[in-house]
């Protein structure tokens, strides 16, 4: 295989997932424009978590030997001027926040059983995977080009870095419905299982990559001007 060749491979591959991630991002656009049109308006109150059911079970797929934790629909109660109303996520999880946790509701003042759920929207998780999608290949490309080689970092633990934190915040505003510190920390405090560790460990893992991206280089110019013998 020739060495253009070579190159040939891994861009087509990059072009591919920008495309992907353009077509996510817009489509991810799309859906909060359209859900914001649709409730603007709308005001909010804060629902509490009272039931959950079953959406899907846990399954083995042998095709790609991997097993899928069960996932389920979280159910919350709001009141409106005293009356009381149901609402079911749209979205599906396996991180199951503990029974009494709250979470802020819209709901349309006129019709208070219309309501949506913060942060359960397939456009916002759409978003996330596209921009995903889109930066990775990008800094991959700039890469290839050469772009970046004059940068005075390393440029794996940046990209790696980036990603990283990039997906935990996503995930953690699907999760909890709020990047707000207070928000999140009730979250944590109230629903915490060993599992929630995981993004809490890959964004501290995204902050270490990052600072090493610059540290390392800056460790081998110090270095070098220490080798450097003094003129006499």
């Amino acid at each position: 295989m020739t060495v253009k060749k070579a190159k040939l491979i891994p861009i087509l591959m990059c072009s591919a997932t920008l495309i992907i991630g353009l077509i996510l991002l817009i489509a991810g656009i799309r859906d909060l424009s359209l859900e914001n049109k649709d409730t603007k308006g709308w005001e909010t109150t804060e629902g509490t978590l009272v039931d959950y059911e079953l959406y899907r079970d846990a399954y083995y797929d042998a095709a790609k030997r991997t097993e899928h934790a069960a996932t389920y629909t979280l159910i919350y109660k709001y009141e409106v001027d005293g009356q009381g109303y149901i609402l079911r996520s749209q979205m599906a999880t396996s991180a199951v926040p503990s029974v009494g946790t709250t979470r802020d509701i819209r709901y349309n003042p006129g019709y208070p059983e219309e309501s949506a759920l913060s942060g359960d929207a397939t456009g916002s998780a759409m978003i996330m995977i596209g921009i995903m999608f889109i930066v990775i290949p990008g800094l991959i490309g700039l890469g290839f080009a050469g772009v970046l080689q004059n940068l005075k970092m390393n440029i794996t633990d940046f990209i790696f870095g980036a990603v990283l934190i990039g997906l935990t915040t996503g995930s953690v505003y699907l999760i909890a419905g709020s990047l707000k510190p207070a928000k999140v920390f009730e979250f944590f405090s109230d629903s915490f299982n060993p599992m929630l560790l995981i993004p809490v460990l890959l964004f501290a893992a995204g902050i270490f990559l990052i600072i090493r991206s610059f540290a390392a280089p800056l460790k081998e110019k110090l270095k070098s001007k220490g080798n450097k013998k003094p003129e006499h």
